[in-house]
């Protein structure tokens, strides 16, 4: 079955590893589950080869186009919306590397192929009642990824205010970048000086809102 772009809101996709026709963005965190194949990903930072058993992660808002599989499986994608970030309490460091474009790959536990199963199937058959509660599950897994990836030293979480003022704000780039926006406009989406934007952008994204809006204009002039 041949994946199509994924809906604005939080989906699940089964699907075996193809390439793509053209190069896509959605503005989602992507988490794939990928077995019995390797792809190599075209991104604007370069190419990326997903290797067999692994999960990988990226903003999905960078163009990226899978170019190349080897091996036929299966691919299991998660598509979070950004709003989503908030509730999943990831590390500083986790969330800088991701806003700058890296593809984050991770080793499957074995329990990860059943756990995507379970949670393409409940949200198959029953998105309703299982929606929230998959949605948890998922947020666990993926900060026990970040912990791991990350145990070696200290990050920083940022706290539930930050994120969601930088939520906002890189809502709000998204949504205009294409315009002619000024850091004062970026900083007031969210009710704040220019200062501290600048300050939360450097501390948690590790970069300035006038490269942040660069990137999303890169990204879209791949498209």
């Amino acid at each position: 079955m041949r994946m199509t772009d994924p809906d604005p809101g939080f989906n699940i996709q089964q699907h075996q590893p193809h390439c793509m026709a053209v190069p896509h963005t959605h503005p989602h965190l992507e988490v794939n589950l990928i077995r019995g194949a390797r792809m190599r990903y075209d991104t604007p930072a370069g190419e990326v080869w997903i290797e067999p058993n692994t999960i990988t992660l990226f903003w999905a808002q960078f163009e990226h186009q899978s170019t190349q599989v080897d091996g036929e499986g299966e691919i299991i994608n998660l598509n979070l919306p950004l709003e989503h970030l908030s509730e999943l309490h990831l590390p500083a460091s986790f969330l800088s590397r991701l806003f700058q474009g890296a593809m984050i790959q991770v080793p499957v536990m074995p329990y990860d192929f059943q756990l995507f199963r379970q949670w393409y199937q409940d949200l198959k058959e029953r998105p309703e009642r299982a929606g929230t509660q998959v949605l948890e599950e998922i947020a666990v897994r993926l900060r026990r990824m970040a912990m791991d990836g990350f145990e070696a030293g200290t990050v920083e979480t940022p706290a539930p205010k930050d994120l969601t003022r930088l939520q906002l704000m890189t809502q709000f780039v998204l949504q205009r970048f294409r315009d002619d926006i000024r850091v004062e406009d970026v900083a007031e989406s969210a009710g704040l000086s220019v200062a501290m934007a600048r300050r939360l952008f450097k501390r948690y994204l590790g970069m300035g809102v006038h490269q942040f809006v660069r990137r999303m204009r890169l990204a879209q002039a791949h498209k």
